[in-house]
C-alpha cells in the first residue's frame, strides 16, 4: 500500500485487477465521497483565504496522511494533531509543520517528542511550567528546539490557563528556558456554540496580547476556533490561524450546529439490513463498535439513513443498528444495502480501520486510518 504520502492508499481493485463497485464491499464499510471531500476542502480554504486567516486543519477527524496532503495542497499552513502518535504519522508522510494541541507528560512521550522535533518543525500547546520544563529538558537532550504556545481556557472548561496574567507568566517562563521557544497563544473552541462565547475569547485574547506586548513577547501564533465557530464567521481579536477538522467530512452533529448540510457529508457507512423482526422494525449490521452512541441525548437518532430519511435509528447494540421504519413506505428488505450518515464522523474514524474513497458508485482508492506510527 505504498504511495507518495506513506503507506495509506491503494487503488480500489478487485482480485482480478478490476475497479471495485461499492456493492462489492462487505458491510459495514466506511466510504468517503471524493467529490464532496474535495469540494469541502476547497470551500473552507477559500473562506479562510478571503479573511486572511491561516488554515491549520485538525487531522484527528480523518487520521489519513493523503487527506492531510490534499489540505496542504489546497493552501493549508501545516496541520494540527491531538496526539503524539498522530504527529508521528503525519511527520512520517513528509509533513514538516505540526501543531500538537496536547500537554506532553512522561519520559517516554517526551523522548518521542524530542526525537520528532529533530526532523520536523513542531509546536506544542501547553498550560503549565511543569510541562514546559519537561519539554525543555527533553529537547535540550537532543540538541533541538520545540515551539510552545500557551493554551488559554476561554470558556471551553478543558485545559488551559485561566487568566491573561497566568498566560503572561507562563510565556515569561518559556522565554527563559533552553531548547524551547515561545510562539504564541491558543484556545479550544469545541462543542456547541454558546451565546457570547466569541466575546469571551475576544476579551481574553485582547488582555493577553496587550500584556505580552508590554512584556516584550511576540505572539506569532494566535490560534482559535474549530469548524462550527468558523462557519459562524465571528473572529476574536488578533487571530492569525484556525484549526478546523470536521469540515472535510461533516456529519449530522455539524449539520445540527452549523450552516452545513447533509449534502456536504462526505463520510458514510455502508450497511446491510439483516433482520426485519416486525413490520415496523429493521436491524442493520453495524452498532456501537462502528458508530458509537454519540447524539443519543439530542433526540436526533443515532444515524441518518439516506435511502430512508423517515427511518429513526433509535438504539445500537455492539453490532446491530435498531431502526424504527414505521414511517417508511416502502420499507427496507432483508439483504438491502443502506447508506448511513453518522452523527459524529470523528468517532467513526477512530473506531474504523479502512476508508474507501468513491466517485459515483466506483471505488477509486483505499486508505488505512493511521491511528499510530510504527517505526520499522
Amino acid at each position: 500500500m505504498d504511495n507518495e504520502h506513506g503507506r495509506d492508499s491503494v487503488l480500489g481493485l478487485s482480485a482480478r485487477g478490476e475497479l471495485m463497485h461499492v456493492n462489492d464491499l462487505d458491510t459495514p464499510a466506511l466510504t468517503v465521497d471524493l467529490d464532496i471531500l474535495e469540494d469541502n476542502i476547497s470551500r473552507m480554504q477559500a473562506f479562510l483565504d478571503e479573511r486572511k486567516i491561516r488554515c491549520r486543519p485538525h487531522i484527528k477527524t480523518h487520521k489519513i496522511p493523503a487527506i492531510a496532503h490534499m489540505q496542504l495542497k489546497a493552501g493549508a499552513q501545516g496541520v494540527t494533531c491531538q496526539t503524539l502518535a498522530e504527529a508521528e504519522v503525519m511527520a512520517a508522510s513528509g509533513i514538516d509543520d505540526i501543531l500538537l494541541c496536547f500537554n506532553i507528560v512522561g519520559h517516554g512521550k517526551l523522548d518521542r517528542l524530542a526525537r520528532l522535533a529533530v526532523k520536523t518543525s513542531i509546536t506544542v500547546g501547553i498550560d503549565s511550567k511543569v510541562v514546559a520544563r519537561g519539554i525543555s529538558e527533553a529537547a535540550a537532550g537532543y540538541g533541538t528546539t520545540v515551539g510552545l504556545v500557551v493554551e488559554c481556557d476561554t470558556g471551553g472548561r478543558r485545559t488551559g490557563v485561566a487568566t491573561a496574567q497566568a498566560a503572561l507568566a507562563l510565556a515569561q517562563i518559556i522565554s527563559r528556558l533552553p531548547a524551547v521557544k515561545f510562539c504564541g497563544i491558543m484556545t479550544y473552541s469545541g462543542g456547541f456554540p454558546e451565546e457570547g462565547y466569541n466575546q469571551a475569547v475576544d476579551a481574553f485574547f485582547r488582555e493577553t496580547l496587550d500584556l505580552l506586548v508590554a512584556g516584550g513577547l511576540n505572539a506569532q501564533i494566535v490560534s482559535a476556533h474549530a469548524t462550527v465557530y468558523i462557519l459562524r464567521d465571528e473572529w476574536p481579536y488578533g487571530v492569525t490561524e484556525t484549526r478546523p477538522g470536521m469540515y472535510v467530512y461533516y456529519d449530522r452533529m455539524k449539520v445540527l450546529q452549523s450552516p452545513a448540510t447533509l449534502e456536504q457529508c462526505a463520510l458514510t457507512v455502508r450497511c446491510t439490513i439483516v433482520s426485519r423482526p416486525t413490520e415496523d422494525r429493521a436491524i442493520f449490521d453495524a452498532g456501537r463498535k462502528t458508530f458509537s452512541n454519540e447524539g443519543a441525548d439530542l433526540g436526533m437518532g443515532l444515524g441518518y439513513i439516506v435511502e430512508y430519511p423517515e427511518a429513526t435509528v433509535y438504539e445500537m447494540s455492539e453490532e446491530h443498528g435498531h431502526t424504527d421504519v414505521s414511517s417508511c413506505h416502502p420499507k427496507p428488505k432483508v439483504g438491502e444495502r443502506i447508506t448511513v450518515i453518522p452523527n459524529y464522523a470523528s468517532l467513526v474514524t477512530s473506531l474504523g480501520e479502512v476508508v474507501y474513497g468513491t466517485r459515483g458508485e466506483g471505488i477509486e482508492t483505499v486508505w488505512a486510518i493511521a491511528k499510530r506510527y510504527i517505526n520499522h
